[in-house]
């Protein structure tokens, strides 16, 4: 299972995690000239071969997705999420072991729980990386989402 972001510039372009990490040390005035911030979701399973992938305003989606969902899901609680962006929303829906991931604007799929979660908070912690790199984030803030990404990673 794999959870990756990406960045959407606003002439459309898609920036994977790959291309912000070939930024280097000029990420940060890379992420000021893509301010504001407006990503990507991807959630994939190599397994059967199938995903789905959500886009909304940047750390909104990567906070409330890749990390406070991440308790809820773990105590076996149906997580419904607004999109910001759009008038959608996405829904995590456990049942037993396996997670259905469903929305009104993109593919239902249907995945291994465990795996998810480990993929969600690997990519939260990908995330608060960003987020120290980020001028638009300044250290409380990051501080705090780091704090929620520990939370998110005991309840694994």
């Amino acid at each position: 299972m794999q959870v990756r972001f990406g960045l959407i510039s606003p002439g459309g372009k898609l920036w994977s995690e790959e291309d912000l990490a070939a930024e280097g040390d000029q990420l940060g005035a890379c992420l000021e000239r893509l301010s504001p911030l407006y990503g990507q979701l991807e959630f994939y399973d190599e397994e059967e071969d199938e995903g789905t992938s959500i886009t909304d305003d940047f750390h909104l989606m990567m906070f409330d997705l890749c990390i406070d969902a991440v308790p809820r899901l773990a105590a076996g609680d149906e997580v419904e999420v607004a999109l910001a962006a759009h008038n959608e929303e996405v829904r995590f829906a456990p049942d037993g072991d396996t997670v259905e991931i469903s929305g009104s604007a993109i593919s239902e799929i249907t995945v291994n729980k465990a795996a998810l979660l480990a993929a969600m908070v690997d990519c939260g912690g990908r995330y608060v990386a960003l987020c120290r790199a980020d001028p638009g984030v300044d250290d409380a803030r990051a501080d705090g989402i780091a704090g929620a990404l520990e939370t998110a990673r005991a309840a694994l």
